[in-house]
């Protein structure tokens, strides 16, 4: 039981939250040139991707905006990118197809969770 305590201490030494918070503050100007670029990239890939998966172009922009708040914060480099990609499409238009309300359209809540 030690030995797992003290690997979960090791692990988190590598996430100083102080150091990281203060280093954001000194690349801001090319953090928001690069996350606008990412966009620019990003959102029409996301708006075809979210018709492609048969939920509209509306879904495809939420999922790029929810995988750029989810990745970014749980990333463990400073260089990561995370967004829509061509294979997620074909696995979210099978889950669409088959969990659907009873009405016929598709269950986000259940879908993007």
């Amino acid at each position: 039981m030690d030995r797992v305590i003290d690997n979960i201490r090791q692990y988190l030494k590598d996430f100083n939250f102080k150091e990281n918070f203060e280093g954001l503050t000194s690349h801001v100007r090319g953090d928001v040139l690069a996350g606008v670029t990412v966009a620019m990239v990003v959102l029409p890939m996301a708006l075809a991707f979210g018709v492609a998966s048969g939920l509209g172009a509306i879904a495809g922009m939420w999922s790029a905006v929810a995988a750029g708040l989810i990745a970014g914060p749980l990333s463990g480099s400073a260089w990561s990118v995370g967004g829509p990609t061509g294979p997620m499409t074909i696995q979210i238009l099978n889950i669409a197809q088959t969990h659907q309300f009873p009405d016929g359209s598709p269950n986000l809540v259940f879908i993007f969770t």
